[in-house]
């Protein structure tokens, strides 16, 4: 009876640490002020309407509160069980489902779009002179349009591509090792050797090959193991910014999905 859902936070992150990545971490600080205090077997739909009201005066749209709300499911669905009081939890998460399904119907929450953006022909061209040019002024700088060549001609995620090791790589099979993998149950562990497969993309007629594209980088001193030694944040702020009153609207996700 004086379980809280902070009781049901804190059990949950303190089982499972390596599920408590960073987007677990920002909705828990969106969560927490609103439904720590409430004891488990109080915690009603009202609750969630109000929370859900409370996030859109705020500016956050109706994939962001269903995001929010989707892990206090999944808390009470397993921190309850780590604290012994799984039927309370799962009377909670029922609770919590019907008022997401309220919220749903009224359109408050709703899952995010899909992008279907890609870059056209002539946006690549356009790409190609603007990082061919950020290059001379960065000599030192990341080797932006290798990057989105790369990307398009794998399909790989920029996470993947900046941690990709010239130790795991066998050139003769063609094939190159992603560690830890994004994937929807278990990442961590998640290696997976992969195909750097050419033919499918080509720039300016001519072939993109992704095995040349890394043969190709210099070894830098400071992260001599890295074929790309730069920040995922470092890739998507100049691929913003260098594009900014250029090309509207592109993400550099958006090479993944073209390719």
């Amino acid at each position: 009876a004086s379980i809280t859902v902070s009781d049901v936070f804190d059990a949950y992150d303190k089982a499972f640490p390596e599920k408590v990545q960073k987007n677990r971490r920002l909705a828990r600080t969106m969560l927490e002020p609103h439904f720590g205090v409430i004891r488990l077997g109080d915690l009603g739909t009202q609750a969630v309407l109000n929370f859900a009201e409370r996030r859109k005066r705020v500016g956050a749209g109706p994939s962001t509160i269903l995001n929010n709300l989707s892990y206090l499911r999944s808390y009470l669905a397993f921190g309850s069980q780590v604290l012994g009081v799984a039927d309370a939890g799962a009377m909670a998460k029922i609770r919590v489902s019907a008022a997401i399904s309220l919220l749903s119907h009224n359109g408050q929450v709703a899952p995010s779009n899909t992008r279907n953006r890609r870059p056209t022909d002539e946006e690549l061209e356009k790409m190609f002179h603007i990082f061919d040019q950020y290059a001379v002024e960065r000599r030192d700088g990341a080797p932006m349009w290798d990057i989105v060549l790369f990307a398009i001609a794998t399909t790989m995620r920029l996470g993947e591509i900046v941690r990709l090791d010239r130790r795991k790589i066998n050139i003769e099979e063609r094939t190159v090792l992603i560690t830890d993998r994004k994937d929807p149950r278990v990442k961590k562990g998640n290696d997976e050797w992969v195909p750097l497969l050419a033919g499918h993309f080509r720039f300016r007629g001519k072939v993109v090959d992704p095995l040349e594209i890394l043969l190709r980088q210099p070894v830098r001193p400071h992260s001599p193991h890295l074929f790309f030694p730069v920040k995922t944040h470092t890739v998507s702020t100049v691929f913003c910014t260098h594009l900014k009153g250029h090309i509207e609207d592109l993400h550099f996700h958006d090479m993944r999905h073209d390719g």
